[in-house]
């Protein structure tokens, strides 16, 4: 996917000053996955490599991270990678099980099996290197630490991933606190412009949609044929728009939002050029 996504930026991997993985799901507890993305493409030795985790949310914090990077003139490209896959199996696997042995499929076993699985990659640049492609304008993050307990995916010492999640409570105080960050973006300039987001399934989409008052991208739903992706979800939803000639010249919204709770708004201008 990185070297995809390289290969349509026209880059080569010796350009590459940082690589970020932000997946949830990793195949090892070390090295981080952005040695193994940086391997696979040959990066320079001056390359950046690490990690960055924080649930649905972590590929949005993780474009925040390169962007400063590159605003403070450390490096001219990133890539930010991510990529759920064998755990989100696991963790349905473990529901089935559970639901299974217990003779019934309660709302807690219930939502790992909205998950899916995706892949993507983002390559950002300095201006110096992509003149007149997208910007980030700003972003802003808020958190709802209380409820931090409202979904754990946790590895069981029996190596069995599960994740028990109150689905009715994520939805409540989720929808409420990107209500919450939204309304403060607003006041920094963000707008409802060729909005997507996070998205769960349809009942998260449609809350959304009704509390803020817009509608999703026409192409920025994926969680009908894939699932609840986690931070994948997103930046997929993105790239297919910007694949299919999807997006018009302006702004773009990013709703992020992920377990903890933690809600960002980030707000992009989409260049001629992108």
């Amino acid at each position: 996917m990185a070297e995809a996504a390289l290969s349509k930026a026209g880059l080569p991997a010796r350009d590459v000053g940082l690589i970020i993985n932000a997946s949830i799901d990793h195949r090892f507890f070390e090295p981080s996955g952005a040695h193994l993305v940086g391997r696979h493409l040959g990066v320079g030795s001056d390359a950046q490599l690490f990690d960055v985790r924080n649930a649905c949310l972590g590929f949005l914090d993780a474009v925040t991270v390169a962007a400063d990077r590159i605003e403070a003139g450390v490096v001219d490209v990133a890539i930010v990678v991510a990529a759920e896959a064998g755990g989100m199996r696991r963790a349905i696997d473990a529901s089935i099980d559970a639901a299974l042995e217990a003779g019934a499929l309660t709302p807690e076993l219930w939502v790992p099996l909205t998950m899916g699985c995706g892949a993507v990659a983002w390559v950002l640049c300095s201006s110096r290197v992509a003149p007149g492609a997208a910007s980030i304008d700003r972003c802003l993050t808020r958190n709802l630490a209380q409820h931090s307990e409202l979904c754990v995916g946790r590895i069981e010492d029996d190596g069995r991933l599960t994740v028990r999640a109150n689905g009715a409570g994520i939805l409540r105080q989720g929808v409420a606190l990107v209500v919450t960050t939204f309304t403060e973006a607003r006041r920094h300039g963000a707008t409802l412009e060729q909005v997507f987001m996070h998205q769960v399934g349809a009942a998260h989409v449609k809350a959304l949609e009704k509390a803020l008052a817009f509608t999703l991208h026409p192409r920025g739903a994926v969680f009908r044929d894939l699932g609840n992706t986690g931070p994948v979800g997103m930046p997929l939803a993105l790239a297919r728009a910007a694949d299919a000639n999807g997006l018009r010249p302006g702004p773009v919204t990013l709703l992020g939002a992920g377990s903890g709770l933690s809600a960002s708004v980030m707000s992009l201008t989409w260049g001629a050029s992108s």
